[in-house]
């Protein structure tokens, strides 16, 4: 789990269970946690939300503090990658009230690690002064642990640095006070010698393509490059550093250079949806037999809904026959039928909704032919936003049409291959670009143009 192989770690979990239902049970609440936690990992949530439901029911009250608290983490972030955000506050803020009292290590850092998510769930919203208050508790436990934690504090804190400048960068307006958090954040991972700088590079490179200064953020850019083939990783996270690059490229008019890294970002991205099915596939198996299992139990109880459903539906049908015959009404046919100009209203409807249908799934393909057709399909709204900004990159005209057509940030993100993180701070470039009032939900905007 630590790896973060959750393959691994589910079938470890697996073997464990078979063991523990023979000689042990009470070992199966910490092995379904490292199931859910694992499941979550997975992006298998409702069965993750599964295995953690049945937790609750194997004497959780008499758990300690941190595996309370790991239960009510796990489900947050089921509940934060399903869009549920009232559900992710309240299990960070239970997992809080658990922890809260708590002097040992790893509850001091769980306690840390829900203080720093509801820090980024009110940075999301726009809500500077809560998320600057929870971060500064989150701040405030990691500089009491001792040295031997001291990669995992820089980590830490370097990241409530970097989301501190973002927050200056994009609701304040403070681009002083958004460079001073960037670099407060960069120095001090340079004085501990932690080489992992992409998020570092990559906001530099934000702030100063903000400013318009291409060449600047290029540098950045490129440095931020060149530290992900240093590190060898391979997480969806740093193909951004792609994305970027190519925008950069477009914005400086290198075409060649722009199709190179649009080329590199498409190639990751396909490579990732292989990488995906495969987990997806191997995970499914691994869960056959007991699902099997499951499945035989609600099959049954689903007949004898369905069953009682349809005699409800039977009874029901027969009493409105009957309602309707009391009543003599007649049904005119010349009454019914549609006249001539609603007949083409509803074919001109179906004709709209097949086309929002169309480009709402190529936009979920990532199809190159996505924008194209958009623009035939809303023609007046792709006119508006380029008398509104004429300079807008093809990548960001992409996102407003995302976002007009109601697809959400976990939404963008899934589709587009990158974080939620990575989705959002997109979006922060979008608003300033745009000019959008902090105070107005870019969503809203859009819809309204």
């Amino acid at each position: 789990m630590i790896s973060s192989d959750y393959l691994k770690t589910l079938k470890y979990a697996k073997d464990a269970e078979v063991l523990a239902l023979k000689t042990n049970k009470q070992k199966l609440p910490d092995i379904y946690l490292q199931m859910a936690d694992a499941m979550s990992g997975l992006e298998f949530h409702r069965e993750s939300l599964s295995y953690l439901n049945k937790i609750l029911k194997m004497d959780f009250d008499k758990k300690d503090k941190v595996f309370k608290a790991r239960v009510y983490q796990i489900f947050a972030f089921n509940y934060e990658v399903l869009q549920l955000k009232t559900q992710f506050l309240a299990y960070n803020q239970k997992a809080i009230k658990v922890l809260h009292d708590t002097k040992t290590y790893p509850g001091q850092f769980f306690l840390s690690e829900s203080y720093g998510d509801i820090g980024y769930y009110y940075y999301t919203g726009g809500n500077t002064d809560s998320s600057f208050y929870y971060y500064k508790k989150k701040e405030a436990i990691l500089k009491q642990f001792p040295k031997k934690h001291t990669k995992i504090v820089v980590n830490n804190l370097s990241e409530i640095y970097n989301i501190k400048g973002y927050v200056f960068l994009e609701y304040t307006k403070k681009k002083d006070s958004a460079l001073f958090y960037f670099h407060k954040g960069f120095d001090l991972k340079k004085k501990y010698n932690h080489n992992i700088l992409v998020r570092e590079y990559l906001a530099f490179g934000d702030y100063y393509f903000l400013e318009k200064n291409y060449q600047k953020a290029l540098e950045y850019y490129l440095k931020a490059e060149v530290n992900v083939s240093q590190q060898k990783t391979k997480v969806s996270d740093d193909n951004d550093v792609n994305k970027v690059l190519a925008d950069t490229y477009e914005a400086l008019g290198e075409p060649s250079k722009q199709s190179y890294y649009l080329e590199k970002y498409t190639k990751f991205n396909d490579s990732l949806r292989n990488i995906q099915k495969k987990s997806v596939d191997l995970a499914v198996s691994n869960m056959v037999k007991k699902q099997e299992e499951e499945t035989s139990s609600v099959k049954n109880n689903y007949s004898l809904v369905i069953w009682i459903i349809s005699f409800a539906i039977f009874i029901s049908a027969v009493y409105i026959y009957l309602y309707l015959r009391k009543r003599n009404i007649d049904a005119d046919q010349t009454e019914i039928q549609l006249t001539e100009k609603e007949f083409e209203n509803q074919k001109l409807k179906q004709k709209v909704n097949e086309s929002f249908e169309e480009v709402v799934q190529l936009a979920k393909d990532n199809h190159p032919e996505f924008l194209t057709r958009f623009q035939e399909v809303y023609p007046d709204y792709y006119q508006k936003l380029g008398n509104i900004q004429p300079k807008l990159l093809m990548t960001e005209m992409k996102l407003c049409a995302m976002i007009f057509l109601g697809f959400s940030t976990k939404d963008i993100a899934e589709y587009t291959f990158v974080t939620i993180k990575a989705a959002q701070h997109r979006k922060f470039r979008l608003r300033k670009k745009l000019n959008i009032p902090s105070d107005m939900d870019i969503h809203v905007w859009l819809s309204e143009v």
